[in-house]
C-alpha cells in the first residue's frame, strides 16, 4: 500500500510540468475575419471613414464618399451608394464621432443627414433610402430623445417626427457670429429639452425647452446660476462636445465658465434640473482663478459608477479623477496616485468590466491603460503594452467598446497599432489583430469600432509595410464574432492549480481523465 501511495505522490509531482502547457498563458479567442474588401489597390481615395451602427448591420462610409451596409457577411455586404444617388441625392453623412453625430439608430433604421437640393434628414432600412423631412436645411448634429429626432448645429434647431416628418422650430436665434456655432450637445432632464446655444456676441448658454407646450420659447438657465461670467470674449464657457455632459439622479451635469458676482472662479462643475432655480455650482474645485476645467473635453467623459458621477478635474495643478454624489461636500478626489484620467483622446469613454473600470492614466510609465474600484490603492495598471514610456495611443486610438464581457480597445505597442481585448487581469489581456500595416486600425478618428447585434465591427486601413512582409493596402471592413462552443470532443486532461486528480485502487494509481469542450471560431 505504501508502495502505491508513493506512486500517486510521484505521479502527482510531475503531473504539472505534463499539463504545463495547459496552464500557460493562452492566446486570445477572439479571431478577426475580413468582411469586405474595399480595395486593394492603394488607391489613397479608400478608406474607412465612418462606421454606424443600426439593429443588427452597419453602414460603412468610405473616404471617396461610398456607403455600403453589411449584416457581417461578404454576401449579405451590398454597396448603397447607386440607391442614394437614384433618390437624388448627391451627398450624405453618417459620421458618428466627438464633434458629430450625423446618424442614429431608430428602430432598426439609419437616420441621416443627405443632400438634395437643401439638406434633409433622411433614413435607410439597408436597402431603401427615404427623405423623412423637406426643406429644413439641417446638416449637422442629431439627437433621437422622447420618441422625437431633433437636429441643432449650424442653423435652427429643429424637432422632427420620424414617422411623418412634422418639424417644429426649438430655436432660431441669432448672433453675430452665425447660428448655433458648435451646439451639439442636448440632454432631455425631467422632461425639458436642455441645449447649448450661443447668444450675444457668440457667448455660450444654456437653454431649456418645453415639448409639452412647443410655442413657448426657450429658457436661459445659466445666467441666474452665476455660470458664465461676465467676459462676453472668452467664448469657451461650455463644454459642447456631445456626451460629455452626464445625467445622475434627475440632474444633467456640465461644466461652465462661473463668476460669484465678484470674482471669476474660472471653467467648474454646475448641475441642473432643467429650471433657473434648479441649475448651481456644485463646487469651486480649484479654488478660484482659472487654472483648470472639470469634465474638459480632452479628458475623461463623465461617467456614474457605484452610485456616484466620476470626472475629470484640476487638483494642485494636476488633472485628476474626481466623484461627486451632487454636494459640495460629498464631491472629492477619488484618484489622485495617477494622473490625467482618459487623456489619449475627446473620444475617451471609461468601461466597467467584471466591478471595475478600463480607462488609461499617466504615470512614470506613461500614459497606459489601468483598471481602478475608484480609489488609490484599487488602481493598477493593466499591462505596459508600450514598454519605452511612449503612450500606447502614441498614433490613433478609438473609444473602448464592452463585447462579449471584454473589454476591446485599439492600442500601440512600439511597433504596431492593434486591437486588443482584455478580461481586466494582465493574464486575459492579449492582441487580436496582427495586419502588416503600422496604422492598419485606429488610423481615422472616426471609424471607431462598432457592436451591432452580435457582432464587433472595425476598419483597416493597411498602408504602411513597416513590419516584415508586405502591406495588402487593404482598406476593408473586419469583424470579431463571439466563439462558440462545440459538443464534447472526447477524452482530454484537465488540471485543477496544477494538480492531477489520483485514485488509488487496489495498489495501483489511476489518473482520472475527464472529456471537456472545444472552443473556437
Amino acid at each position: 500500500m505504501k508502495k502505491a501511495l508513493l506512486a500517486a505522490v510521484a505521479i502527482a509531482a510531475v503531473a504539472p510540468l505534463f499539463l504545463a502547457t495547459g496552464v500557460a498563458q493562452a492566446a486570445s479567442t477572439y479571431t478577426p475575419e475580413l468582411v469586405k474588401a474595399f480595395d486593394s489597390s492603394g488607391d489613397t481615395d479608400y478608406s474607412v471613414l465612418y462606421i454606424s451602427s443600426f439593429g443588427s448591420k452597419v453602414a460603412v462610409q468610405l473616404s471617396n464618399g461610398d456607403m455600403w451596409i453589411s449584416d457581417g457577411t461578404t454576401t449579405g455586404t451590398t454597396d448603397l451608394t447607386s440607391a442614394l444617388t437614384d433618390a437624388g441625392l448627391t451627398e450624405w453623412e453618417i459620421s458618428r464621432n466627438a464633434w458629430n453625430r450625423d446618424s442614429v439608430d431608430i428602430n432598426g433604421e439609419l437616420y441621416f443627414f443627405g443632400y438634395n437640393g437643401t439638406w434633409d434628414v433622411w433614413k435607410t432600412d439597408g436597402t431603401s433610402v427615404t427623405r423623412v423631412s423637406t426643406g429644413t436645411g439641417v446638416r449637422d448634429t442629431m439627437y433621437y430623445l422622447g420618441g422625437k429626432l431633433y437636429t441643432l448645429g449650424a442653423g435652427p434647431i429643429f424637432q422632427i417626427d420620424p414617422t411623418t416628418g412634422d418639424d417644429v422650430i426649438v430655436d432660431n436665434r441669432d448672433c453675430d457670429c452665425g447660428h448655433f456655432i458648435g451646439v451639439t450637445q442636448m440632454q432631455i432632464v425631467n422632461g425639458l429639452i436642455v441645449f447649448t446655444y450661443d447668444q450675444n456676441d457668440c457667448q455660450d448658454g444654456l437653454s431649456t425647452w418645453d415639448p409639452a407646450h412647443p410655442g413657448n420659447a426657450p429658457v436661459d438657465v445659466t445666467a441666474s446660476a452665476g455660470a458664465l461670467g461676465s467676459d462676453a470674449s472668452d467664448t469657451d464657457y461650455l463644454n459642447d462636445t456631445f456626451d460629455t455632459w452626464s445625467l445622475f439622479n434627475g440632474d444633467l451635469y456640465f461644466t461652465a465658465h462661473a463668476n460669484d458676482g465678484s470674482a471669476d472662479l474660472g471653467n467648474e462643475l454646475f448641475k441642473t434640473d432643467g429650471t433657473q432655480a434648479g441649475t448651481v455650482l456644485v463646487k469651486d474645485l480649484t479654488g478660484g482663478g482659472d487654472d483648470g476645467n472639470p469634465m474638459d473635453d480632452d479628458m475623461v467623459r463623465p461617467f456614474i459608477y457605484n452610485d456616484e458621477l466620476y470626472f475629470s478635474g484640476a487638483d494642485g495643478g494636476n488633472t485628476v479623477l474626481w466623484k461627486t454624489d451632487g454636494t459640495e461636500a460629498g464631491t472629492v478626489v477619488a484618484v489622485d496616485d495617477v494622473r490625467n484620467p482618459g487623456d489619449y483622446s475627446e473620444n475617451t469613454q471609461p468601461v466597467e468590466i467584471n466591478g471595475k473600470l478600463f480607462l488609461d492614466f499617466e504615470s512614470e510609465a506613461g500614459q497606459e491603460f489601468y483598471v481602478t474600484d475608484g480609489t488609490n490603492a484599487g488602481t493598477t495598471m493593466l499591462r505596459d503594452i508600450n514598454p519605452n514610456g511612449d503612450s500606447p495611443c502614441e498614433d490613433y486610438c478609438q473609444p473602448a467598446v464592452l463585447y462579449d464581457g471584454h473589454v476591446f480597445f485599439i492600442a500601440y505597442d512600439d511597433v504596431t497599432n492593434a486591437v486588443w481585448e482584455t478580461d481586466g487581469t494582465d493574464a486575459g489581456t492579449h492582441q487580436v489583430t496582427s495586419f502588416v500595416g503600422r496604422d492598419a486600425v485606429g488610423n481615422n478618428d472616426y471609424s471607431a469600432m462598432v457592436v451591432a447585434g452580435d457582432t464587433l465591427f472595425f476598419g483597416v486601413d493597411d498602408l504602411d509595410p513597416l513590419l516584415s512582409g508586405t502591406a495588402s493596402n487593404e482598406m476593408a471592413l473586419y469583424k470579431i464574432g463571439k466563439p462558440t462552443s462545440l459538443p464534447d470532443t472526447g477524452i482530454d486532461m484537465i488540471g485543477l492549480g496544477g494538480i492531477c486528480a489520483l485514485l488509488v485502487i487496489g495498489g495501483l494509481g489511476v489518473l482520472v481523465l475527464s472529456r471537456r469542450k472545444m472552443s473556437t471560431k
